[in-house]
């Protein structure tokens, strides 16, 4: 019998690597890929998908066809790169063994993605604000500042705003409700409406998310110690008070 030292050593687990494993009593195999579907290796945030489980060509700018789904979930982080470039953005759909829909970085449907991993739990960060009182009455960038006396710095590795959603509690009394974006080092990230951002649901309490696509990978990325602030661009009247919202990170590794 071959001692275990005397093997050549690896350095590196490949997801087709195989492992022996006893289960309940039965001597089987297993490779690297189920093990790292639930153990993120040291120091990393992603995980490969295996090829065979994806079309390497987008079907859509926010949509990726797939055979296998099982290592995404809504809310998962996702990371796609081409050549050397690499994209974030969060799953917010999934039809299983079909096809997974993406929140974040437009995916490009004439260039093959040539990487395509999953991020593990830590690799998304949540943050809520609360704007209160009447926001809704004019068009400012600094509402933290103006509105609320308030600053926020990020104090985290570099990341990507993905996603921002956004909900008031007195809508504005006119026809057209405020617009909202999110700034990074006093760069807007939403594209929608010219720049200006999605235009606010006409109901309290119900929530808009921002654009799958309508983010701009010029102004996503947040580097420590940057500012964040949020913008508005007013409704008709200018009566819309009270605005609550998320920010979705994740984070570039």
């Amino acid at each position: 019998m071959t001692k275990i030292s005397a093997l050549t050593e690896a350095t590196v687990i490949n997801t087709t690597d195989e492992f022996v494993i006893v289960q309940s009593g039965v001597t089987k195999r297993v490779d690297a890929s189920v093990i790292n579907t639930d153990i993120a290796k040291s120091g990393e945030y992603f995980q490969e998908v295996l090829t065979s489980k994806y079309a390497a060509q987008p079907s859509a700018v926010d949509k990726i066809t797939m055979t296998d789904t099982s290592d995404f979930y809504v809310g998962r982080a996702v990371k796609y790169t081409y050549g050397s470039v690499a994209y974030y953005g969060i799953v917010r759909t999934v039809s299983q063994n079909q096809f997974i829909e993406i929140a974040g970085a437009t995916l490009d449907t004439n260039v093959i993605i040539t990487k395509l991993e999953y991020g593990h739990r830590d690799a998304v960060t949540h943050m809520p604000f609360f704007i209160g009182g009447n926001f809704g009455n004019g068009t400012d960038a600094t509402l933290l500042a103006s509105d609320m006396n308030a600053y926020v710095r990020w104090k985290s590795a570099e990341s990507c705003l993905v996603q921002f959603e956004a909900t008031q509690k007195t809508v504005d009394t006119g026809s057209v409700q405020p617009k909202v974006n999110i700034y990074l080092g006093a760069s807007a990230v939403g594209t929608e409406n010219q720049n200006a951002g999605p235009e606010l649901n006409n109901s309290a309490g119900a929530w808009k998310v921002s654009s799958p696509v309508g983010i701009s990978l010029a102004n996503y990325t947040i580097s420590f110690d940057e500012s964040i602030e949020i913008g508005v661009t007013a409704g008709t009247n200018g009566t819309a008070a009270d605005l609550s919202g998320n920010l979705v990170f994740v984070i570039k590794a």
